[in-house]
């Protein structure tokens, strides 16, 4: 709601909510551009143990993969369900852009189970959209990075600057999406976004092949050079704003962010002072529990909107939304999200001593 104030006010010609809206400030309420920091934070993290002497195997690393992902996924899904058997429509429910006013369908059901990934089937809870492409792309990640590796820096440019390209061009060539679009163009359109989204893993894990070389060059830059970094990661994370016909061209609004996103991470990486103050306490909770937050927020801020809107004012109440839902995000992370992780190394390891038993019986 607060958003949508100020971009009504902007709209109108207020020169400081255009400041807000059309500026580098637009930073504080970036939510796409979260999405796709997101996706070169996890190329990233994901990417820096195939780096070292002993790399994860194959098997291990899809096995948690799946219970890291999934398991909190549907927890957040049983979550919307019942929120929505319980209660009808929220009120203020475009803070999130939820939409409970539809039936639950089999269909949804399924498509939310499978994670399609299609439009039409997430606006119980808009935000796992980008889920559906996260576990697709962690599937073929030990893919990406042999791919990766094989190709060397001009191929990986070409061969994912091609693919980023043909994604884009035939999703701007596709019909608007409806409810009664045919499941064909639905899955199409699906896969062609996952094909799309996969550039920014891959410049996630080029920050982590060359992070040392990265980080020395940075480091050389000394204060001033790293304070020019920054700014120029905050001007580009935030041009599809500073230049609104961006809007119009998005995969170059898009790559501006992914390059933005990519000095972000770079310049931490080469400050102390940066990585100290991002491991105080709160911000450390907040990162922690930051995906539990993610696929919980769209459900809980509504819920509290319905619960007492009658009883405070939007200022308050807004800022008490906000607090229930990262509290939410605490509980959520210590009751579903690190047993879930829990489980995939449990998981792992016994799939890895079964298949090291028979090994050892086709070895005798």
């Amino acid at each position: 709601m607060l958003a949508d104030g100020i971009f009504t006010a902007a709209h109108k010609g207020s020169f400081w909510a255009a400041s807000l809206a059309y500026s580098p400030l637009h930073i504080f309420w970036a939510g796409s551009e979260a999405v796709l920091l997101f996706f070169i934070l996890s190329g990233f993290v994901l990417a820096r143990p195939f780096f070292t002497a002993s790399p994860p195997r194959i098997d291990a690393f899809l096995i948690r993969r799946v219970c890291r992902i999934y398991l909190p996924y549907i927890c957040a899904l049983m979550l919307v369900m019942v929120a929505r058997i319980c209660v009808s429509v929220p009120p203020n429910s475009h803070l999130t852009n939820v939409d409970w006013s539809r039936p639950i369908t089999p269909e949804i059901l399924v498509g939310y189970f499978a994670m399609s990934g299609f439009d039409q089937d997430l606006f119980f809870n808009p935000p796992l959209w980008s889920l559906a492409h996260e576990m697709r792309i962690s599937l073929i990640f030990p893919l990406l990075i042999a791919m990766t590796t094989r190709l060397g820096v001009p191929g990986r440019i070409a061969a994912f600057g091609c693919i980023t390209i043909i994604c884009s061009t035939l999703l701007t060539g596709l019909p608007a999406l409806t409810d009664s679009t045919p499941i064909s163009l639905n899955i199409l359109n699906s896969i062609l976004r996952t094909g799309y989204f996969a550039w920014f893993f891959v410049l996630g894990i080029e920050l982590a092949r060359y992070q040392t070389r990265l980080i020395e060059y940075v480091r050389l830059l000394g204060r001033a050079g790293k304070a020019l970094l920054l700014v120029m990661a905050v001007l580009l994370y935030c041009a599809e704003w500073e230049v609104p016909a961006l809007h119009y061209h998005y995969a170059i609004g898009d790559a501006a962010v992914g390059l933005g996103g990519a000095l972000f991470i770079l310049v931490i990486l080469a400050s102390a002072k940066l990585q100290r103050l991002l491991s105080t306490g709160p911000i450390h909770f907040l990162g922690r529990s930051s995906y539990s937050l993610y696929i919980t927020h769209s459900v809980v801020i509504p819920l509290t909107f319905y619960a007492l809107y009658l009883q405070l004012n939007g200022i308050f109440l807004f800022i008490l939304s906000i607090a229930f839902a990262v509290a939410f995000a605490g509980v959520m992370y210590h009751l579903v999200e690190r047993p879930s992780i829990q489980l995939g190394y449990l998981f792992s390891r016994k799939v890895r001593e079964q298949l090291s038993t028979l090994s050892a019986k086709a070895v005798d």
